[in-house]
C-alpha cells in the first residue's frame, strides 16, 4: 500500500512564481559576456570582461539582487548533458568554483547562453543570482 501511495502522490506545488522576464535579463547579461569573450579572445581573466567588470557588476547594471551573484563558464562541450556534467564535476578547477555557484543554497534564478566559437566550438555562460530582484520598479523576494 505504501508503495502505491508514493506512486499516486502529487508533487508539492511551488510556492514561488518568478517572472521569466527576470530570467531573460540574466540571459542577456550572460550573452553580453559570452560575446565579449568571443570578440576579445581573452580567456586570461575569466569572468572579467573587456571593460573590467565582474558578473555582479554586469548584473547590477540592469537588476538589483541580494545574497549572491555568480557566473559559470564552460568551454568546448556541445551537448546539454556534457555541459552540465562539466560544470558540476568542475574538473581541473581546484577551487570547484562552478560547482559552488551552481549548488549555492541562495541561488534561485539565472540565465544560460551557449554561443559558437571558432576554436573551442561552444562557449556556455551561466549567470545565477539569489535574493531579490527588481525589474521595472517591481521587487520580488525569492
Amino acid at each position: 500500500f505504501f508503495f502505491f501511495f508514493l506512486m499516486i502522490r502529487r508533487p508539492p506545488r511551488s510556492t514561488h512564481c518568478i517572472s521569466s522576464a527576470a530570467s531573460d535579463v540574466y540571459k542577456r547579461q550572460a550573452l553580453e559576456y559570452a560575446e565579449d569573450l568571443v570578440e576579445s579572445g581573452d580567456f586570461s581573466t575569466p569572468h572579467i570582461d573587456t571593460q573590467d567588470t565582474t558578473p555582479a557588476q554586469r548584473i547590477s547594471r540592469v537588476m538589483r539582487w541580494a545574497k549572491m551573484a555568480g557566473e559559470c563558464i564552460e568551454v568546448g562541450n556541445k551537448t546539454a548533458t556534457d555541459i552540465v556534467l562539466s560544470l558540476i564535476v568542475d574538473d581541473g578547477n581546484e577551487e570547484r568554483s562552478n560547482r559552488k555557484v551552481l549548488f549555492d543554497k541562495e541561488a534561485r534564478l539565472g540565465g544560460v547562453v551557449c554561443i559558437p566559437h571558432s576554436v573551442f566550438g561552444v562557449i556556455t555562460v551561466v549567470d545565477i543570482v539569489g535574493g531579490e530582484y527588481e525589474n521595472s520598479g517591481h521587487t520580488q523576494q525569492f
